[in-house]
């Protein structure tokens, strides 16, 4: 009997530490389940939980690590939002863009990017003459029409023809720039459709003095704004931007009147 009682004992402690070995086990698997349920919900654009197949193609949905975008600006209007006092300006850029992925990961994208502008074109207005209100007939045309800060439409009285008002045109300037300071925040980065949030900062160069005579062909700019990134594969993507932008001379010359303009763009992405 004793042979198997013992034999009987041992079975039983076998029995008794798997049982223990297999609720370990369970516990753990639980802890590690609970532990993931609350990293996804605390940190939903995070990829260190998810297994292998879903992190790489969590990182590959809708981003780049490279980007060149082809893109255009341009401003209707100018008024006196923060700085400038010019008005009436109108500004049409053509450009490219070469953007570097810095850091992504909980629903965000952060990327460095610059902008060459190599097409640039500024429309500012000129007094070209006064008009008398009576008969509408021009006087005192003037042979080299001076651009101006403003637009003034105010009534003027000239004795002898009576009240007179001022007729305005317009020159375009040509000139080019540069923003090698760009930095871009997408949101919701691995949906189709990405809000983000930029900033740039650069010099424009200009055949003449803009926005009037005597101030600068070298000015600062700077500027910031918001859009829509909709990608239309992983790889390519449309952009539709509204931005501040702010052009200055920063008193190199003594004359600084400054520009101050919201700037639609509208951009084409792609990338690897």
């Amino acid at each position: 009997m004793q042979p198997l009682q013992m034999r009987a004992q041992r079975l039983y402690r076998r029995a008794f530490g798997l049982r223990r070995r297999i609720r370990a086990r369970l516990i753990v698997r639980s802890l590690a389940v609970v532990a993931a349920f609350f990293a996804s919900t605390l940190f939903p654009g995070s990829v260190l939980f998810q297994g292998g197949g879903a992190s790489a193609q969590a990182q590959s949905a809708y981003t780049r690590g490279n980007s060149w975008t082809l893109f255009s600006e341009y401003a209707p209007n100018s008024s006196h939002i923060f700085w400038g006092v010019s008005r009436k300006r109108v500004r049409l850029e053509f450009g490219g863009e070469y953007g570097r992925r810095l850091v992504r990961g909980h629903g965000l994208e952060f990327d460095y990017f610059v902008q060459a502008k190599p097409v640039g074109l500024e429309k500012d207005p000129t007094l070209i003459g006064f008009r008398s209100v009576s008969t509408g007939q021009r006087l005192a045309l003037l042979t080299q029409p001076p651009r101006v800060v403003i637009v003034d439409n105010s009534l003027f009285f000239l004795p002898g023809v009576g009240q007179i008002v001022p007729v305005y045109g317009s020159e375009w300037t040509y000139g080019f720039g540069l923003d090698p300071i760009g930095l871009k925040l997408n949101f919701h980065a691995r949906s189709r459709l990405q809000p983000f949030a930029d900033a740039t900062g650069g010099l424009i160069v200009t055949k003449r003095d803009i926005p009037i005579d005597n101030a600068s062909s070298f000015n600062y700019e700077f500027g910031f704004g918001g859009g829509l990134d909709y990608f239309l594969s992983a790889r390519r993507s449309l952009r539709f931007g509204y931005a501040f932008r702010h052009i200055s001379n920063n008193g190199i010359s003594a004359v600084n009147p400054g520009i101050d303009a919201g700037v639609i763009e509208i951009g084409y992405s792609f990338g690897r």
